[in-house]
């Protein structure tokens, strides 16, 4: 709970830790009337936010959160929000908003925030000292499309609910990833690769390298993603067989190792290896400067052969002489 000074996010007052999250939730309905309300939406969410960063899991839990904010803060963020203090809202309260809340405009909302924070970007940008771990940009390079299904959520049907989302940072060991922006797949799952390109327009990628599974290795979404200024590393597996077949084709037995990691942890050590070769003038697909190999061996500390696998894949950057550019492409196709 916060203390009675200040309560803090991550370290940070929550007054500035949902100072711009507020603004872009302003634009989020929950459904009720204007008239006569005394806790606007963009407070409630603003708080729901701030008190789930904090541990918070419940609306038991989130209501004793927000009893316990400093009424200083509580009464910035409202007069913020353009509405007078009105005391704070209950745990009802904050259940009816969440659950009411137009969550297509909340997941666009909180999308971009965490970009501009993130990338530094916007006014939360340069707000903090510059040691508050909260202030740092993520790695911004990669963006990686990821589907998962929300345990306990169905709908109508019983089905389980999907949801993709869109994780800006490294793949490596420790490396620090966050959703910047995230959608529901309706239907079934071959419709993930559509609700991908509909995720994908509202974001900025420009300058960032798109990755997915094989899954996404769509001609559309490739063109998509050029268009807006991205770059791509996808895999590609039997399901694209004349794109699979053509890199299968290629001369990988006679193309040098042009690098390599190893990563050891788990009782295990991990090597991986990446060849690259420049695209084939007829390759089935579009924008691919680069094809690559990218072979895994794991091994125990003793030396023992555990398992190897091998795939194949295909990218947009443009082929260049140093070293950094197949590292960027190595690290992106996590194998």
């Amino acid at each position: 709970m916060p203390d009675a000074d200040v309560a803090l996010v991550a370290g940070v007052p929550v007054g500035q830790a949902c100072g711009d999250l507020l603004e872009l939730l302003a634009g989020v309905s929950d459904g009720r009337s204007s008239q006569g309300r005394d806790h606007p939406a963009a407070v409630v969410l603003a708080l729901v936010a701030a008190a789930t960063v904090a541990g918070m899991t419940g609306y038991t839990a989130m209501a004793g959160w927000v009893a316990d904010v400093p009424q200083p803060v509580l009464a910035d963020l409202y007069l913020r929000a353009g509405a007078l203090p009105v005391g704070r809202p209950s745990r009802s309260t904050l259940w009816r908003v969440c659950t009411d809340t137009d969550t297509r405009a909340l997941d666009t909302a909180i999308g971009a925030w965490t970009t501009a924070r993130r990338s530094g970007r916007g006014p939360a940008a340069g707000r903090h000292d510059p040691a508050d771990q909260v202030s740092q940009p993520l790695p911004a390079d990669l963006l990686r499309l990821d589907g998962k299904t929300v345990r306990a959520a169905v709908d109508a049907d019983g089905d389980q609910m999907q949801l993709l989302a869109a994780l800006a940072g490294g793949t490596e060991p420790g490396a620090v990833a966050v959703v910047i922006g995230q959608a529901e797949v309706t239907g079934a799952k071959t419709n993930e690769p559509a609700c991908a390109r509909d995720l994908l327009a509202t974001l900025d990628i420009a300058g960032s390298t798109v990755t997915a599974d094989a899954l996404h290795t769509v001609k559309a979404t490739a063109e998509l993603i050029r268009a807006r200024g991205g770059q791509f590393v996808f895999p590609v597996k039997e399901n694209r067989r004349a794109l699979f077949d053509a890199l299968d084709a290629l001369p990988w037995q006679h193309t040098p190792i042009a690098d390599s990691r190893t990563e050891t942890g788990h009782g295990r050590i991990t090597r991986r290896t990446i060849r690259v070769l420049p695209a084939p003038p007829d390759l089935p697909f579009p924008h691919v400067d680069q094809v690559w190999l990218i072979e895994r061996y794991v091994t125990d500390t003793t030396g023992t052969h555990l398992s190897a696998a091998a795939q194949l894949g295909v990218a947009s950057h443009t082929p260049e002489p140093e070293l950094a550019q197949v590292s960027r492409i190595l690290r992106a196709a996590r194998l």
